[in-house]
């Protein structure tokens, strides 16, 4: 009867301990949603702001200010641009790299057979 009392006084506390776990589990996961949601939200407001701050902004631009900034942003552009080419070079080194990668993964998986082949030999004369 004492080993059954035992045993659920245990089963009560495992199950309370879980029980504490989930709602602590529960309690995070909504303050991540929270956070997540407030954070959201403040970067929609800081968006909106600086949209409306450039607008601003560019109603005051006078003509001459206005090409200058036509001349930076094709100047960005080209940039992007090479920015872009560049990145297409890294992926295709990427995978040259990958190709060289299996190549040799698969000469080792030779290699292994063939000093395995001449380990057994060795070993069986």
């Amino acid at each position: 009867m004492e080993a059954f009392m035992t045993c659920e006084v245990a089963s009560v506390l495992i199950y309370g301990t879980l029980f504490c776990l989930s709602v602590v589990f529960v309690i995070i996961c909504v303050d991540i949603f929270i956070t997540n949601r407030n954070r959201q939200r403040d970067i929609a407001e800081q968006q909106h702001g600086v949209f409306r701050r450039v607008t601003l902004e560019a109603q005051a631009l006078n003509s001459t200010r206005l090409a200058k900034v036509e001349i930076t942003l094709l100047k960005l552009a080209m940039a992007v641009k090479e920015v872009t080419r560049a990145m297409e070079s890294i992926h295709a080194t990427h995978a040259k790299i990958n190709e060289c990668t299996a190549m040799l993964t698969t000469q080792m998986s030779l290699v292994n057979k063939v000093v395995a082949n001449h380990i057994d030999k060795q070993s069986n004369p």
